[in-house]
């Protein structure tokens, strides 16, 4: 989660909660999500995961600790009910596709941004691709 905004305060004031996998060095999130919203005068808070480039198995078994915090603030974003979502590819690589459910259930508007293409994925891989394929999640 980009550590300069805390969840408490962006649900109160932004008017578009943007969620994606990647932070602003991920190639697809810098340009669909972080430079858009900053060509816009929109009040916004973005919840790139745990903000960095990628978001691979590997990685994120090497930084157990940080992953925690998006996925508590991912839970919680869904049960406030955010105004706008604007949810890139997935919301969480952990997820098998009741999270994104969640979220867009909850949100009072809500777009699926799934890049130029959505790949198909029906779990071949590694384990986690496997329990969680993207597939599910779209």
């Amino acid at each position: 989660m980009n550590s300069s905004v805390s969840m408490e305060a962006s649900r109160a004031t932004a008017l578009l909660h943007a969620v994606t996998p990647y932070g602003r060095m991920g190639g697809s999130s810098r340009v669909r999500v972080h430079e858009w919203i900053g060509r816009t005068s929109a009040s916004c808070s973005v919840l790139d995961y745990i903000g960095h480039r990628n978001a691979s198995p590997r990685y994120l078994a090497r930084h157990v600790r940080e992953v925690a915090v998006p996925e508590r603030a991912l839970r919680g974003l869904a049960a406030v009910a955010p105004n706008r979502l604007l949810l890139h590819r997935e919301a969480s690589p952990l997820s098998r596709g009741g999270l994104e459910r969640r979220l867009f259930q909850s949100a009072g508007f809500a777009v699926y941004d799934v890049d130029d293409a959505l790949h198909e994925d029906h779990g071949q891989g590694g384990m986690l691709r496997r329990w969680a394929p993207k597939s599910r999640k779209a």
